[in-house]
Parts: C-alpha cells; structure tokens; sequence
C-alpha cells in the first residue's frame, strides 16, 4: 500500500458522511409534509423540465371521451367549453407510460384547467394552471397510465359565450 491509501480512504468517508447527513436532512426537513424527498420538487415539474428531451407521443382520439358534456369535437380537433360552464374529459388508461396533449388556447380568452393522473398507482397527481400564462396561450398536459381526467372550467371568451382550445395532432 502507497503512502496516498490512508488519505483517499479518509477523504472517501467524509464524502459519504456528508452526503449521508444531507440525504437525511433533506429527506426529514419536514418541508415536503412528511413525504421526504426534495422540498418544491414534484413529478410534473420533473415530466415538464425533461418533455423537449424525450417527446411524450400525443393522446389518439379514441383515448379521449367526455361522458357527460358534448364539448369536444366529434373529430377532437377543438375543446369548446361554454362562459359559466365546464368540460370534464377522461382519458382512457393505457400501456403507455405518458401521453400527451397538447393545446392551445384561442387569443384573447382565458380559462382554468385541472388536470389529474396517477404517475403511481393510486397516488394521484392534480395539476392546475390558467391560460394565458403569461401571454402564453399554448399548453402540454401529460397523463400518465391510468385514472386521468382533465376539466376545463372558468372560460372568460373575448367575444360571444365560450372558449375553444385547439388540439395540436
């Protein structure tokens, strides 16, 4: 054994301690609701920061259905939801790890969506946004393998009685 050994080995320890140390604070800092892991982190925002990397492939019509509202339309080209409505959608399960679809709103309208799936069996995950976002008028909802709904509501049109959403094939 050279002289080096017992440095590298010391150094070595330290490195795990410190990692060890930080892993348990992190995951006890109690700022995750008991539920451990990263603070401000959650699975959708991990799906939306890596979405351009791996393209998720789009939602086929026949995975979409609105049971009680005939708000899409029979192509589903356009999600139109009434001022003082909603649109509720399921989306069919599947073997597909995550779907997705994508949407963009008409120009100078706003409306509220939320959005849930299960990206782990029986721990679902609700997602809410506004459009526009930030003038943003373009939005990609990703549903992962089963129990996933989307609901349009809270339309506020430029002009006439409702909101349309163009979805993107």
């Amino acid at each position: 054994m050279n002289q080096n050994a017992p440095k590298i080995v010391i150094v070595v320890l330290v490195i795990v301690a410190v990692l060890f140390f930080v892993g348990v604070g992190v995951g006890a800092g109690g700022q995750n609701n008991g539920q451990g892991g990263l603070p401000g982190i959650s699975v959708d925002s991990v799906v939306n920061s890596f979405s351009g990397l791996i393209p998720a492939p789009a939602l086929s019509v026949n995975e979409i259905h609105s049971p009680s509202s005939g708000c899409i339309t029979v192509d589903a080209t356009s999600i139109v939801v009434v001022k003082g409505g909603s649109c509720h959608l399921e989306i069919k399960d599947s073997d597909a790890n995550i779907r997705a679809l994508k949407l963009t709103l008409a120009n100078n309208q706003s409306i509220h969506i939320e959005s849930t799936s299960d990206p782990v069996e029986n721990k679902p995950m609700l997602t809410k946004v506004d459009l526009p976002s930030n003038g943003n008028t373009q939005i990609t909802l990703n549903f992962f393998k089963t129990n996933s709904s989307v609901t349009f509501s809270e339309c506020v049109p430029n002009s006439g009685d409702r909101c349309t959403l163009t979805v993107a094939h």
